[in-house]
């Protein structure tokens, strides 16, 4: 019985030892198996963080890298190197000329006409670099003719690259008309740059007339600002107050009679950008018409030239068409005189009133004055008030002449 007993207290002592073994070894077991499942759920989740944190750090290597390259492109391209490469490109007509015909087509009003510009070359005038918005920056103003009377304005900027920010057309027609002369001068006004476009002529062979066109810009946020635009035609064309108005607006503040090139340069303190000329060097009318039916012209493009060039270039045309270029404005003296005949004189003191459009009784004179581009005759010698007309400068000259007349 005991034995018996004893027996089983020994199954039963063995059996509780396997379990004792056997539970912590299921607890492991469970344990590690719970571990396997949520290691194999986390691993996704931190695969994706992973991939998140490196595309994010990917990106922003890559947004630190275009920065860098960006800074060292804007840090390799110098504006200024940049424009003048530009440049290069370009086309110039500075110093050309060229022959064409206007050719008259009969209607019922006489002729309409067209002209053949297969002749004339088009391209870049002139071009400037300079800071014209204040911005800190330069940039590159382009002037260019495409067609027959168009200029065109661009204005380059350059950050990565040279780009075009703006363009300004003025369809002027600056090939109409017998004699034109069209440029362009800079200058500053009211802490601005200003580019200012201005022709006139005249179509005297034909018609009794003259013609002025006048268009002031600034450049402003990338856009080019007309600040005025102005003009007429026709034969009565002094003291046109709308159109001095006009230029009034770009500071520009000058008298009919001055209205020239160097009068504008001289009271802008401008730059002369550029200049075109155009004038009629032969006309053909057939007998018993008024109105031609072939106009020759001639046309050359000049670039920049300073206001000395100017005035060096009218004082030359002015001493080839007067005896005393500036008795209106100077006091003459023996200087001016000496070396003159006494019909030069003559001449030279006839001219002073001939500037105001006095007619002539003496045939000789007339013919002289006649021939010249600066006279237009249209008072008549009874009607020519000396005293209203002349100013004190023009009154003492002309009895300074006459005293060495003999």
């Amino acid at each position: 019985m005991k034995t018996r007993i004893k027996k089983i207290i020994t199954s039963i002592l063995v059996y509780m030892m396997i379990i004792s073994f056997a539970l912590p070894m299921s607890a492991c077991s469970k344990d590690q198996s719970d571990e396997e499942y949520e290691e194999e759920n986390e691993k996704p989740k931190k695969d994706r963080k992973k991939k998140k944190k490196n595309d994010d750090e990917s990106k922003k290597d890559e947004s630190g890298l275009k920065d860098k390259l960006d800074q060292m492109m804007t840090a390799q391209i110098d504006p200024g190197e940049a424009f003048n490469e530009y440049v290069k490109s370009l086309n110039f007509i500075k110093g050309s000329s060229a022959d064409f015909d206007t050719n008259g087509i009969p209607s019922e009003y006489g002729y309409d006409y067209e002209s053949d510009y297969s002749h004339v070359s088009y391209g870049v005038l002139e071009y400037k670099i300079a800071d014209f918005d204040f911005d800190g920056a330069d940039e590159m103003l382009i002037c260019e003719t495409k067609d027959a009377g168009t200029i065109i304005y661009s204005m380059y900027e350059c950050d990565t690259k040279v780009r075009l920010a703006d363009q300004y057309v003025v369809e002027d027609g600056y090939m109409s008309g017998d004699g034109v002369d069209a440029f362009s001068f800079i200058y500053n006004y009211d802490s601005k740059v200003w580019m200012a476009y201005y022709s006139d002529g005249g179509v005297w062979n034909y018609a009794d007339g003259q013609f002025v066109y006048f268009v002031g810009l600034i450049y402003e946020n990338e856009k080019f600002e007309k600040i005025s635009e102005g003009g007429f035609a026709g034969s009565d064309v002094y003291d046109d107050e709308e159109f001095l108005s006009d230029l009034r607006k770009c500071g520009i503040n000058t008298q009919w009679e001055n209205l020239n090139e160097a009068g504008l340069l001289r009271t802008t303190g401008g730059e002369r950008f550029f200049k075109i000329d155009m004038n009629t060097t032969g006309i053909d009318t057939k007998p018993d018409e008024y109105m031609p039916y072939c106009l020759h012209r001639h046309v050359s493009f000049n670039g920049r030239a300073s206001i000395e060039e100017v005035e060096a270039e009218l004082d030359a045309k002015a001493h080839e068409n007067y005896i005393f270029p500036y008795s209106s404005e100077r006091y003459l003296t023996e200087a001016d005189i000496i070396g003159l005949t006494s019909e030069q004189l003559r001449i030279g003191r006839n001219e002073i009133v001939a500037r105001h459009g006095r007619k002539f009784t003496d045939e000789k004179l007339q013919e002289y004055f006649d021939s010249k581009p600066w006279y237009f005759g249209y008072i008549e010698p009874d009607d020519f008030n000396t005293e209203y007309e002349l100013n004190e400068i023009e009154k003492e000259n002309m009895e300074f002449i006459k005293k060495y007349e003999k």
